[in-house]
């Protein structure tokens, strides 16, 4: 990380909305970073982040601190705004991490901050917690859903450095809010097409896991994409637009793409080779296609980063 309180975004391989429905979903933090700077309130100045009003108040609550109103907030990010990258859960979290600085206080422990961000999230999105998680621990989790809390971590390993990881953002807008809402909706009315999905993506998860595990990139990839498949064709999370740069996508090398995050739009991601020379075939295809689409080589981010940025230099990591 390049900042005090840089903070990494998460690709969604496979599950999207299980994580608080119930179900196993799948995730690997990568380095498209969000970071912050606060600075003393000048006079007659004011702020308008309503996650920091929240953070603030949540921490001094917790550390006892009589009430004062928050810094001034400075915000950078290096990943696109409403792509499906859970940009929101990496500002909540490089906020908790700069609040704490400018408090005085230690870091918080990794689980404790995940726990931290995700009741200060929830009171905002009330989605579930598998943002949190993989943001905070790095590298790639495997995760159980459950309907409040963070989901149980059955499995965390790194990202294969020989995968490659491409950002393919058409610049497609969507409503996560919007996508929570039916959701729920359909949750309630115990909706046959979200159990299929949830069937589905759950043995898509499984699937993509194992093929992580074995370093088998053909059966990740399978699997990969046919959970953006079942996002498309159960949950009518795609669009034709996002579809069509999809396409041009797969028939350009990449071994498999696939939207993160629900909404309709945002931003999708491609697996490949990694010594794989697909970004400049990609964008050639795009600008023959005549479609504006930015794409962009993206790490993935090891296991242990925050240990490691959080605490005083020579302190162990896990």
């Amino acid at each position: 990380m390049s900042d005090a309180t840089a903070t990494p975004v998460r690709i969604c391989l496979s599950g999207e909305d299980l994580d608080w429905i119930g179900g196993r979903c799948c995730c690997v933090a990568v380095g498209l970073e969000t970071s912050v700077d606060l600075h003393p309130m000048c006079p007659g100045s004011r702020h308008d982040s309503e996650y920091l009003d929240v953070v603030w108040a949540a921490l001094l609550q917790r550390f006892h601190i009589a009430s004062q109103p928050p810094p001034c907030l400075s915000v950078a990010t290096s990943a696109p705004i409403g792509g499906g990258f859970s940009t929101s859960t990496s500002l909540v979290i490089a906020l908790i991490r700069a609040c704490l600085a400018y408090l005085g206080k230690p870091p918080l422990p990794p689980l404790e901050l995940a726990r931290f961000a995700y009741d200060v999230e929830h009171g905002f999105s009330g989605g579930g917690g598998m943002d949190q998680l993989s943001i905070v621990l790095g590298g790639a989790l495997l995760m159980e859903g459950r309907a409040r809390g963070l989901p149980p971590v059955l499995d965390h390993v790194a990202w294969p450095a020989d995968f490659g990881l491409l950002l393919i953002d058409p610049s497609l807008p969507k409503s996560t809010p919007r996508h929570l809402a039916a959701v729920r909706t359909q949750l309630a009315r115990s909706d046959p097409n979200l159990e299929r999905y949830r069937v589905i993506a759950t043995g898509c998860t499984d699937r993509a896991w194992r093929g992580l595990v074995d370093r088998d990139l053909a059966f990740l990839a399978s699997a990969v994409n046919d959970a953006h498949a079942a996002m498309r064709d159960h949950q009518c999370m795609s669009t034709p637009e996002m579809e069509r740069v999809r396409d041009v996508a797969l028939g350009t090398g990449c071994a498999a793409v696939k939207l993160t995050g629900g909404g309709g739009g945002g931003c999708l991601f491609a697996v490949t080779r990694g010594d794989d020379n697909v970004k400049a075939d990609l964008d050639a295809a795009y600008s023959a296609s005549r479609l504006t689409v930015e794409t962009t080589a993206v790490s993935a981010v090891a296991p242990g980063w925050y240990r490691t940025a959080a605490l005083p230099a020579g302190t162990a990591s896990f």
